[in-house]
């Protein structure tokens, strides 16, 4: 069948084709100036062992390149009306993620006006090899969460959780922004859609927050959910990741919670007083412990921020620029929601959560007389945990 539908104000133009035995659509949306090829799925009008249903699902994806290496990608999801091949309108919310301005948008749109188009020629949707490095990402109240693996050149595999229902997703990422359309049984043989774009903040193997914003829509009746989230690193309880950033890394402090004793670790230092990463996950033993002067300097009040403490990372010699250092909060891994933090911090690369050392880990990416962080709060969870704190480079 071939579908040439745009609304009332002409904002929203699609121009579809699809092959109903394997519920494949492609074809172009435009979406003001810019015009959109893309690719999807539809749930076909007897799909899913119901006969003559008169709404089926669909949702579509797809980007265009701007100047620059950046991409604005388009996701929307809806309901196609109409007995096939006698089809009479979408209904849709669309979704952009503008790399260029590094923003979102969401809007609804009814398409029930015919308008004259060639259909357009079968299309596939770009692939990207193999994803491999993870993302997990979860909003502070914990109704969305992202888990999905991203490969280099862009291809997104995971799935996307809204609201309790995980849709196993597929995407698409250019610059900061991407693109992720999804899929969850509601019943044998029969799908609700979901169609999401995001823009992301940070270095795309590790960023520090996941704006997204889609839609997902309902096979059992006309309900399009929309949503916007704000998704914030989880920390990890990946052995070998743990034991790389250790490594990598050029100090560990240890703050206790309650009564225990603040403890440290400088890397191994070299006769001319540079201090290298530890080059191994054991820190103690590679390292040099702290002296009791050093750690008496370590945890200060912020002069700025009543009630907030820094926390001074020891002044040091290094060969680099940057100089991770890993920074230990004592608690149980339950002590700690996910996500464990209140807002992104660019300065912090990644958290992770030891269970030998029994505390969530910070990974501070140092700079020799750099900036300190913005006040890092601790998701509260239930109660609080912990006091917010600043990071200090010196």
């Amino acid at each position: 069948m071939h579908w040439s539908f745009t609304d009332a104000n002409q904002t929203v133009t699609v121009n579809l084709a699809e092959n109903s035995s394997t519920g494949k659509v492609w074809g172009t949306v435009q979406v003001g100036i810019l015009t959109y090829p893309v690719n999807g799925y539809w749930e076909a009008s007897n799909g899913g062992g119901i006969a003559a249903r008169k709404e089926s699902t669909l949702h579509l994806g797809g980007f265009v390149d701007l100047a620059g290496g950046a991409a604005n990608f388009v996701a929307l999801s809806g309901h196609i009306s109409g007995l096939a091949p006698n089809m009479t309108g979408i209904d849709l919310k669309v979704h952009v993620a503008s790399g260029g301005t590094a923003s979102l948008s969401q809007d609804s749109a009814e398409l029930t006006t015919i308008v004259t188009a060639d259909p357009p020629p079968e299309t596939d949707p770009p692939s990207g090899g193999t994803p491999g490095t993870a993302w997990q990402f979860s909003s502070l109240d914990g109704k969305a969460m992202m888990d999905v693996l991203v490969g280099s050149a862009g291809v997104i595999n995971g799935n996307l959780t809204i609201d309790g229902d995980t849709y196993v997703g597929r995407g698409w990422m250019r610059g900061v922004a991407f693109d992720l359309l999804g899929t969850h049984e509601a019943s044998p043989g029969a799908d609700d859609l979901l169609g999401a774009v995001g823009i992301v903040s940070g270095p795309w193997q590790q960023p520090n927050q996941v704006q997204i914003s889609g839609s997902a829509a309902s096979i059992s009746n006309k309900q399009n959910n929309a949503f916007e989230h704000t998704l914030l690193p989880m920390y990890r309880q990946d052995a070998d990741l743990l034991n790389t950033a250790y490594a990598e890394s050029y100090v560990v402090i240890q703050i206790p919670h309650g009564d225990g004793q603040l403890q440290g670790w400088i890397g191994p230092t070299g006769a001319d007083g540079k201090v290298a990463p530890f080059g191994s996950a054991d820190y103690r033993t590679a390292g040099t412990a702290m002296t009791a002067d050093q750690l008496a300097d370590i945890v200060k009040p912020d002069p700025e921020h009543p009630g907030i403490n820094d926390i001074r990372v020891p002044a040091f010699q290094s060969a680099d620029g940057i100089r991770p250092v890993m920074v230990q909060f004592i608690g149980e891994a339950g002590h700690f929601p996910q996500p464990p933090l209140e807002e992104a911090h660019p300065q912090i690369d990644a958290l992770y959560y030891d269970d030998a050392a029994g505390a969530l880990v910070l990974q501070f990416s140092d700079q020799p007389a750099g900036a300190k962080t913005s006040v890092i709060n601790f998701n509260s969870g239930r109660k609080k945990n912990h006091n917010s704190v600043i990071i200090e480079p010196r």
